[in-house]
């Protein structure tokens, strides 16, 4: 596999929020092996994800982890206060 594939790779999961099915690509860190874990935003629904990666399996899942839930609650304040659209 070529420097291109793997940057190329697109992994078919699920958003944890909308349930919609989102395609997703590994960072630059779990790339080179430094990081199994990433955000992410869905496009349907417009909420930030976690994405984690199994080497083994080779599977890119999205979960509704801390951080996520963290930033999804900011997101939600500043829409409320009509900062944001």
């Amino acid at each position: 596999m070529t420097t291109a594939d793997y940057l190329s790779k697109r992994y078919p999961t699920t958003c944890p929020h909308c349930g919609k099915e989102i395609y997703a690509t590994r960072n630059l860190g779990m790339l080179a092996g430094w990081f199994d874990t990433g955000l992410g935003t869905c496009p349907s629904c417009d909420m930030s994800c976690e994405l984690e990666y199994d080497r083994e399996k080779d599977i890119l899942t999205a979960i509704d982890g801390e951080r996520s839930k963290k930033i999804n609650s900011l997101k939600t304040d500043r829409i409320k206060n009509n900062e944001i659209n």
